[in-house]
C-alpha cells in the first residue's frame, strides 16, 4: 500500500511540475483585488485545477502576468490567495484520489466471489474512500468561499 501511494504521489507531482509550468506569467504589474484589476482570462484550468495565480494575473500588452499588491495592505491577501489556490489544487487531487479508490473498492467487492473477507474488504474501501471524498468536498467549498471573500466576490 505505501508503495502504491508513494507511486501515486509521484505521478500527481510529476503531472504538476508539467502543468503548472504551461502557463507560467512573468513580469508584474500593480493591481487592485478589490477594485477588479484581476483579468480571469489568463487562469486555465487543468481538470479542475486553477494556477497558483488565479486571481491574480492581469493583461499588460496582451500578456498575462501575474499582478503586485497596489498597497501594502494588500500583500496579506495576494499570500492567502496562492496559499488557497494551491490547497485547492491539493483537494482536487486527492478528490480525484478517492473516486479512483472509490472505483477500486467496488471492482474489488464485485469480484469477491462471495467470500467474506474480500467482501468486507471491499465495503471497508468503498466506505472510507466515501468519507474521504466527503472531507475533500466540503475542504473545497471552504476554501472557495474563503477565496471569495477575500477577493469580495462572494
Amino acid at each position: 500500500m505505501r508503495k502504491s501511494a508513494r507511486k501515486i504521489g509521484a505521478v500527481l507531482g510529476i503531472l504538476g511540475v508539467i502543468f503548472g509550468g504551461l502557463a507560467f506569467p512573468t513580469e508584474a504589474g500593480a493591481i487592485s483585488l478589490k477594485e477588479g484589476g484581476v483579468d480571469t482570462s489568463c487562469e486555465k484550468n487543468l481538470f479542475g485545477m486553477r494556477p497558483w495565480y488565479a486571481g491574480l494575473a492581469v493583461k499588460v500588452n496582451g500578456k498575462c502576468q501575474v499582478g503586485t499588491p497596489a498597497s501594502d495592505s494588500e500583500i496579506p491577501t495576494f499570500t492567502w490567495m496562492i496559499i488557497l489556490n494551491v490547497m485547492s489544487d491539493i483537494f482536487v487531487a486527492v478528490g480525484y484520489l478517492a473516486l479512483a479508490f472509490v472505483i477500486y473498492g467496488g471492482y474489488m467487492y464485485l469480484l469477491s466471489g462471495g467470500d467474506t473477507g474480500k467482501v468486507a474488504k471491499g465495503k471497508k474501501t468503498l466506505t472510507a474512500a466515501l468519507v474521504g471524498l466527503v472531507i475533500v468536498l466540503l475542504a473545497s467549498v471552504i476554501v472557495n468561499f474563503i477565496i471569495g471573500v477575500l477577493t469580495g466576490t462572494n
